[in-house]
Order: C-alpha cells, then structure tokens, then sequence
C-alpha cells in the first residue's frame, strides 16, 4: 500500500464515485444533514469486532490523536462498512466537525455518505486525500479528509483511519497526513503478519535511499525452502507487483531478485544489497522466534556480485576512520555515545575528512539500515517555493517521527548536510523542530521510551563562526550543537603511513606495500582534500603499477602537486616527518619502474622518460638482472 500520485487517474476516480452518487444512489448534494449515524449501542460491538481483527493495536492511533488535534485534524477511524468507531477531535472544532456528520458512529458508505475520502481509500485500496470541493454533498466541501484503510496480515480490508481538517489547500499539509496514517496502518498491519508468522521466516525488505524520513518497509514470510507464504501490502509495492496478486508459493528470490551469499553473512542487518531484479533494495533476514541475523534452511540464491566488492559498497567501518588518528578514535567513540541519548549532534571538518561517512558507519555500527538515513543537502536549497515546500515537508515528516517514537520502522537519522549554508527561511523551520526535540527528549527520558528521530548536522565550516558573521541564527546554533565534534584534517593526523597502507590494502583488495621513498613523497604534502584526496591518489598510483606495491615512480603523476603548495608543518613524534633523502637513487627508480611494468622495457623507458636504448645502458650499467 502505497501513496498515489492524484493526478488524471484519482480525478477518473472522483467523476466515477460523483455518477454513481447521481444516477445510481439518487443523492441529492444540497441535502442538509446527508451523513446518517448509528446509536452507540449499535457501535460498541462493531469497535469490539474492530479491536480484534486489529489485534487490539488500535491504541497506536493514541498519538495521531494528539498530534492531528495540536494541528485542528479530527482523527476518524472506522470497521470496514465505513461505520466511525472511533472519533476524536479538538474541542474547538469539534461543534463544526459533528453539525456536519463528523463523529461517533456516522456511516460513511458511498450509498449515503457521497463521495468522502473514507469510501474512496477503501475502494481504492490505498491512501487518498478527497478535498473540499471534491466531496458530492456540498455540507462536506469545507474540508479535506485523508483517509487509509486498515489492512490484515492478508490484505485484507479492516477498516480505515482518516485525518480530517478544514480545507487550506495546501499539498503539503496532505502529505503528511498521508505519510502519518501509512505509518500507523503499517505497523498494525506488520503487528498481525508478525504474530501470524511468527514460526516461520520473516524478511524485512526496505528501499535503501528513499530519501524519505517516514519510510515504509515490507514484510515477507518464507518457508525453510524460500517459498513465499505471504507478503504486506508494501512488500508488493517494493516488488513492483500490484497487491492484488497472489504471491505465495512463488521462490523469494524469483520475485525479488537474488542477492550474495556474502552480504547475508553481515551480522544483523545488509546494507544496500542490489539485489539482481529489483536494486536498491536491503533486507534483514529473522528466523523463527530469533531476533535477526543468519537463519537456518534458507539462503537466497546467489547474486553475481563479486564478493571483493562487497565492504566497498557497505563504505568504511568506525575502525577504518579511526586508523592512524588517536583524534578521530576518540570522536567515533563519542559520536556512538552521543547519538544515543537522542541530542542533536554537529560535525565539522575541512571537505574530505568523512563526516559524512562517520554518520553513516555509526549507523551501521547501531544496526541501522541505510533507508533510516535521510539526508538534506542545505546547500541545494535556495529562497523558492520549491525548496520552501521541501523544507516544510521534510521538517513536518520529523515532526512525525518525533511524536510516532522509535516504532516499526526504528530510528530516523536526518542528517542535514552543509547546515552553515541552510537559508534563513529554513533557520525558522529547524528552530521550532529542534525545541520540540529538546522538549519531547525529557518526556522519552520519563517514560523510559526511545526517541524515533536523531539530528546530524554536518558542516565543512566552523559554525560559530558563521553566527559571528551573522549568516545563522545564535539560538538556532545552541539548540544544534548539543554535542561538537570537530574531524582533524588529514595533515593534522599523526599516523598517516598506517592510514594510507589501509586505503590502499582496501582499494585493491588485498595487502600492498607503500616504499619509503613513496611514504615519504606523501609526507610533504598538505592534502588539501583530505582523505578523499589520498585515496583518490593511492587508487591511481596502484592503476599505474602492480596493483600490489606504490614506488615514487606510481607517485610521478603526483609529483608536479608537491611542488606547487608548501610542504605540510612538521609535528613531533611522528615517523613521516623525517626529511626526505637527498637521493632515491637510480639504481632504485629503474627497478620499481621496470617491476611496476612487469619488466615490459618499453613502457618502463616511457614511464622514467627516457629512451629504449638508454633504459638498457642503465640497467648492464648498474647489473639489473631480470628476476626469473
């Protein structure tokens, strides 16, 4: 169950519903109380039935309540003949919301109520928001109703929830209303597959980089021999099969494609598996009655994902950031702890120095998937309507989150890239997410329950700085920087000869050797992009060469960027530091060349510049034998 896009199709949708209306109900639109309703006797049981086909998971809807009511929303949740069980609204509007049929056990059956958003998502089997004008009885045109149905662990319709509110206009306030009720619906419907499926195995099947901070994962139950015996009404949607088809008895991989044996060794949860018929999607396998990681009897089929790519895909571990750099051990240590306690949290570092990956290693080290990471680049935005809208709809998602709590769906990592560059229209935004956050982190903290929103802003740029300069708000900044962490750039970092034969083992994929002449080649530099940089540089000295040793002739490419900037400041206590020696000699620079050439005399000759005849003088000069 997904989220339709309500353009010509949902239009088609609205016409049909308004004919029917017409011609088929003989409903008259200026009918002044149109909305018929039942006595509560009459509603108790149809709750009482509701609550058990619902697995009693209806006291989810609890905090959509209180949410949709701090924003004027009448939260409306009906059984599946369309009867309201369930109705509460803020007092304020409650008299206009119940004039016009809006409460307790008020049937909202298309054959009485017209078209309303109720009949229409459980006719349409998704989420639907009809608008004012959109509603056949004119007595309903005031407001927009969103509504979802209620799903079983069969698909099969229960019931609806719906948000109801009067009509502003505006999409965003529909999307979020959207995105909130899929989010409760989801978890019911995950609740009662979970419970029906529980001695059988469960895989989690989530869009990896969705950009969107209310994702939804899908569930499919498979058998010891990966035989599908039933699948979520998003399972199908990530498949790309309409929810309609009958998915059991079919192979988990034939329908999702199949992924590496490799990646369902990683402990707990895969990130990012392209899978071979459906990419971008991760999934996290459960057994019977385990918590998660490998289960027995079933694998799936092998993907044709070599193996070696693997941990490039996944990106860089805490214990590879943390190489050759006591600092930046230190700062992945604290960032674990840190993030944890639900404060937001700023980095900042020179560009290259892995802020970016430190956020997303530390998610992996948490077990998050990669799809509870959204990030938002604050550089891309600038004033327009376009990126207010984002703003606001990104900003209204977490304010979801926040209040949804660490459910289903688990932690949300919103990341807010280049922060010292959000636009003052956004500052606002952010501000007012971020007191809700310090506010509700005392109220988790009480309630012993765990926060669903954690904040990450990254900013290549001091930030205090940029208050100082007046580009970002103070308050904003205090509210942001619960804890600092500050990377130290790469030439900062003492042990660079561990770092650089780590990138280079991890790039080529197995060990390499790094020669002191080339070691100290490297030492004179100031990398001025960091880590980033090296990398790039070891990557193409290994394409030059072997693939498995850097001399300094890899590193001639290099050279003309040493002469060009100033040699890096020299630090005690720290090995590449010592000057380089006045002489690599030439006995050396004709061996790496022709070893790195695999003795290919020629390209050797190109590679030293100079001629054929003269690399063969040097070497009977100097006793060069060829190796056998």
């Amino acid at each position: 169950m997904g989220e339709p896009a309500q353009g010509e199709c949902f239009e088609d949708i609205i016409k049909a519903s308004w004919e029917r209306c017409e011609l088929k109900h003989g409903l008259v639109r200026t009918t002044a109380k149109p909305v018929l309703r039942l006595q509560a006797s009459e509603v108790t049981p149809r709750l009482d039935e509701l609550l058990e086909r619902s697995g009693g998971e209806l006291e989810i809807f609890g905090e959509l309540s209180r949410l949709g009511m701090d924003s004027g929303h009448c939260l409306v949740i009906t059984d599946a003949d369309g009867i309201v069980v369930r109705c509460e609204s803020p007092s304020s509007t409650r008299e206009a919301f119940e004039t016009n049929g809006i409460g307790l056990g008020s049937c909202w059956d298309e054959r009485v109520a017209g078209t309303n958003g109720v009949s229409i998502a459980m006719g349409a089997g998704d989420a639907v928001t009809v608008r004012g004008s959109q509603h056949y009885h004119n007595s309903l045109t005031p407001f927009a109703c969103t509504a979802v149905p209620m799903l079983n662990a069969d698909n099969e319709t229960i019931g609806a929830v719906s948000l109801s509110a009067f009509d502003r206009g505006s999409p965003t306030d529909y999307l979020i209303a959207k995105k909130l009720l899929l989010s409760a619906v989801g978890k019911i419907q995950s609740k009662l597959f979970e419970d029906k499926y529980d001695r059988h195995t469960i895989v989690t099947v989530a869009a990896a980089g969705s950009g969107d901070l209310l994702r939804q994962n899908g569930l499919v139950a498979i058998d010891e021999k990966g035989v599908i015996l039933g699948c979520t009404a998003r399972a199908h949607e990530l498949a790309g099969i309409h929810i309609e088809t009958d998915l059991r008895g079919r192979q988990f991989d034939g329908v999702f494609g199949a992924v590496s044996e490799a990646a369902m060794s990683v402990p707990r949860r895969v990130q990012s598996v392209t899978a071979d018929r459906q990419p971008g999607l991760s999934f996290t396998v459960r057994g019977p009655h385990e918590v998660s990681g490998a289960v027995p009897g079933w694998r799936p089929g092998l993907a044709k994902q070599p193996v070696s790519n693997l941990r490039v895909q996944m990106g860089p571990t805490l214990d590879d950031l943390s190489r050759g750099s006591c600092a930046m051990a230190t700062n992945c240590e604290r960032i674990q702890s840190h993030i944890g306690r639900a404060t937001p949290i700023l980095i900042e570092g020179e560009s290259g120095t892995g802020k970016s990956a430190l956020t997303a290693a530390v998610g992996r080290s948490l077990g998050f998937g990669e799809e509870q990471i959204v990030t938002l680049d604050c550089a891309s935005m600038w004033d327009a309507q376009d990126s207010r809208e984002l703003v606001k709809n990104f900003f209204g998602q977490a304010r979801v989150i926040q209040a949804l709590g660490c459910g289903e769906q688990g932690t949300t990592v919103l990341v807010l890239d280049n922060v010292s560059e959000l636009p003052s229209f956004a500052q606002a935004g952010l501000r007012t997410l971020l007191d809700e956050l310090e506010r509700d982190i005392l109220l988790w903290d009480r309630q012993h329950a765990e926060p669903g929103l954690r904040i990450v802003a990254l900013s290549r740029n001091s930030l205090s700085d940029v208050v100082e300069q007046g580009r970002f708000r103070e308050d904003l900044y205090y509210l942001l920087a619960g804890t600092v962490i500050e990377l130290p750039p790469l030439r900062e970092r003492e042990g660079l000869p561990e770092l650089a034969l780590h990138v280079g083992s991890q790039i080529a994929g197995a060990e390499i050797q790094i020669i002191q002449e080339a070691q100290e080649m490297l030492a004179t530099y100031d990398w001025p992009g960091n880590v980033r940089e090296l990398r790039n540089v070891l990557q193409q000295a290994l394409l030059e060469g072997t693939g498995t040793r850097i001399s300094p002739v890899e590193l001639q490419p290099f050279q003309s960027r040493i002469t060009k900037r100033s040699p890096r400041r020299q630090c005690a206590n720290d090995e590449f530091r010592r000057p380089i020696r006045p002489a690599y000699d030439e006995r050396s620079m004709l061996l790496d060349a022709l070893n790195s050439t695999h003795w290919n005399v020629s390209k050797a000759a190109r590679v030293l510049g100079i001629g054929r005849a003269t690399l063969n003088r040097k070497i009977k000069q100097h006793g060069i034998a060829r190796p056998n």
